[in-house]
């Protein structure tokens, strides 16, 4: 009896040692593919577009825009896309950090708006909550994570590491555009 006791006792300690968790496990994006997920649907990032706003004020204004869809800048995001805004004390390029969704201004980096744009369903919701993980790996290459809260959806989980294009934002054109609206008033 006793050894069959301690047959038991080894066989148990065998099984439970070998159960090891693995700490590299993302149970959102296992996998860590080009994607993300809105309600039951899973979308693959083929482009991200980074806008550079630097101008708007003395923070660094980025404009980060994750889509389905190849093409230029103006086909991209008129089709599904994730968008975020992200601000930093850094006005030539996105940083690696952490960011949080948050209204306050006194939080950096953070990021204060987030949506879907989805011209399939009609949808264009703001999140009201998440987190943002940036790793700058050169000049043109990011690993960039992310999860959303919806008020009305399941959250949004999203991963993606390649190649981004930036761009920064042509104030001049926007204003001399627009600068008949202002000379009226």
């Amino acid at each position: 009896m006793k050894k069959i006791i301690y047959l038991i006792l080894a066989l148990s300690v065998i099984t439970f040692s070998s159960c090891k968790k693995d700490d590299s496990d993302d149970s959102n994006n296992p996998s860590k593919e080009n994607k993300f997920n809105f309600g039951d649907r899973e979308f693959t990032i083929k482009t991200v577009y980074i806008t550079n706003y630097n101008g708007v004020d003395d923070d660094g204004d980025y404009d980060i825009q994750l889509c389905v869809s190849d093409g230029s800048y103006e086909q991209a995001t008129h089709l599904d896309y994730i968008g975020l805004y992200a601000i930093t004390t850094n006005n030539d390029y996105l940083p690696s950090g952490t960011y949080v969704y948050s209204d306050d201004s006194g939080v950096i980096p953070r990021f204060d708006e987030a949506w879907f744009w989805d011209t399939y369903y009609g949808d264009d919701p703001d999140a009201i909550g998440g987190r943002l993980e940036v790793n700058r790996i050169d000049a043109n290459t990011y690993e960039i994570s992310f999860q959303l809260s919806w008020a009305s959806e399941e959250d949004t989980y999203g991963y993606y590491k390649g190649e981004v294009t930036y761009r920064d934002y042509p104030w001049s054109t926007w204003f001399n555009t627009r600068k008949h609206i202002y000379q009226t008033f």
